[in-house]
């Protein structure tokens, strides 16, 4: 399930790779696999809502993981560590946006939002306001 999961995360299918990642942590539960195995997979299921751009679940998911490694392994831990730093980025990071640049035959750029279908010649707004630096 796992190689799965990735494999529709790595092809851009989010809600299909969510499907299957939700699926695997649950048998994980079910079966009583180690703890360890049961935080690796919460941990790819945050990416996974985070590629979806739910960014509080992923936030919440990550804060979970942070506090069973803190609790398994210690606060000093290498694990624990990078989960830290984890949650902390995903708090600080934006949330991914929709839109992609691509070019057209001609070579010209124009911009295509994922979410909605629409593309468009000018720089969305979104676009603009994330690559103008703040005064």
């Amino acid at each position: 399930m796992s190689v799965l999961g990735s494999g529709l995360h790595a092809a851009e299918l989010y809600e299909d790779a969510l499907s299957v990642k939700e699926a695997e942590l649950s048998m994980l539960r079910r079966i009583g696999a180690p703890e360890e195995h049961i935080l690796v997979t919460q941990s790819n299921l945050a990416i996974t809502y985070r590629s979806l751009g739910r960014r509080e679940e992923a936030l919440c998911v990550k804060r979970d993981v942070y506090s069973e490694r803190l609790k398994l392994n210690g606060e000093k831990h290498e694990t624990t560590l990078r989960d830290a730093r984890a949650t902390l980025r995903a708090r600080e990071t934006p949330p991914p946006l929709p839109w992609e640049a691509h070019r057209d035959d001609a070579g010209r750029p124009y911009y295509h939002n994922r979410e909605t279908g629409e593309s468009v010649w000018t720089l969305p707004d979104e676009l603009l306001a994330r690559e103008t630096p703040s005064p």
